[in-house]
């Protein structure tokens, strides 16, 4: 073979091997444009597309602008195990339950703008307060280590074409197709809600005790202090900017949305002893929320965030922080109670409905 036919030869190897990465590239870019795995982009096939992210950031935006719910859940996973079609018959509405793992301040703020724009007089918002707003001096990062995209949360569809080209949208891809040839579960309903038990594994209370004490074995409550852990004047100047965030939000929606702010059921061993910091800390967080909902009469608290039967009760629990089936469904017919029958305080929550004292303290 002569040199001319050798360079030829390698020039004829090179177009091919482009030709065809280009091909692959081609039907890459084609197979994730068609397939759509956020539900986002401008001119995908209108397909029955389940939330394909494991990380709810990426899987929520499109449920945020679906047309299919008139109201949400949001908070973080303390409010997960609210389950949208246990509510929607009693309360006459549509629910998503955007709830995100971990969700800063920032990224609930994200969500519900989005929401919001999509749905300009929602029927009602049931937001989770938890410690994420309940820090007294600081607003906390605006992110965690999970990948927030600001570019689903914007109304600009086109731009997400720019983000199709990454492994992991190819993954997510792939399992979207798994969804929709119901060759796999999906991660998320199309309401967003997900048990946190997601492998359906039976209930396990020495774990969950493990995981609430550190031992098999309960731990009795922590008996109260003689004197406040951290005093008044402290206390009165304690900022909360994140509720100031919080007010900001829910001034935006007019009377014709009914907002419940519901203080989260953590387990009582997580509240700490009367007159100690932690629950001296979440008391006066509470004020403020109460304060809150006194500026606007569509806003009512829900307050679950104290000693009762239901937060000293192992079984309602997967650990300190999280209820489980079992508690959901209390958790739930409370707010039904309070939300659709206006039923005032009980003994495992209380209420910016008169009377705002109640429950048992056991």
């Amino acid at each position: 073979m002569n040199r001319n036919s050798s360079i030829f030869s390698s020039s004829s190897y090179v177009k091919r091997f482009v030709l065809t990465a280009a091909g692959i590239l081609v039907v890459a870019i084609l197979f994730v444009a068609i397939i759509d795995p956020n539900n986002t982009l401008a001119l995908s096939p209108p397909f029955e597309r389940y939330p394909a992210a494991t990380n709810q950031r990426f899987s929520y935006p499109s449920i945020a602008r679906s047309k299919t719910f008139d109201s949400l859940i949001l908070g973080t996973s303390t409010t997960r195990m609210l389950e949208p079609a246990n509510l929607n018959k009693n309360l006459n509405v549509s629910l998503a339950n955007l709830s995100m793992n971990s969700a800063t301040w920032w990224e609930q703020e994200q969500i519900f703008n989005l929401f919001l724009r999509h749905h300009k007089q929602p029927r009602l918002i049931i937001w989770g307060i938890d410690t994420i707003w309940c820090n007294p001096d600081k607003t906390g990062s605006r992110l965690t280590q999970r990948k927030f995209p600001e570019w689903l949360y914007d109304e600009n569809s086109w731009n997400d074409y720019f983000h199709i080209l990454n492994f992991k949208t190819f993954e997510r891809a792939g399992k979207q197709l798994g969804t929709l040839l119901r060759l796999r579960q999906p991660n998320y309903g199309r309401d967003g809600y997900r048990s946190l038990n997601k492998k359906g594994a039976p209930y396990d209370l020495a774990k969950a005790r493990r995981k609430i004490y550190g031992q098999t074995a309960p731990i009795a409550p922590a008996k109260a202090l003689d004197r406040p852990a951290i005093d008044a004047a402290t206390r009165k100047n304690w900022q909360f900017s994140n509720l100031k965030t919080l007010d900001k939000l829910v001034s935006k929606l007019d009377g014709n949305t009914r907002v419940v702010l519901m203080m989260v059921p953590y387990h009582q061993n997580s509240l700490g002893a009367p007159n100690g910091a932690t629950m001296l800390r979440y008391e006066e967080c509470k004020k403020r929320v109460f304060k809150l909902s006194d500026k606007l009469q569509n806003i009512d608290v829900i307050d679950f965030m104290f000693r009762s039967s239901f937060t000293n009760e192992d079984k309602n629990y997967w650990d300190p922080l999280h209820f489980n089936e079992q508690g959901a469904k209390q958790i739930e017919d409370s707010l039904v109670d309070f939300i659709a029958k206006g039923k005032p305080a009980s003994k495992i929550y209380r209420t910016s409905v008169k009377p705002r004292q109640g429950g048992d303290k056991s």
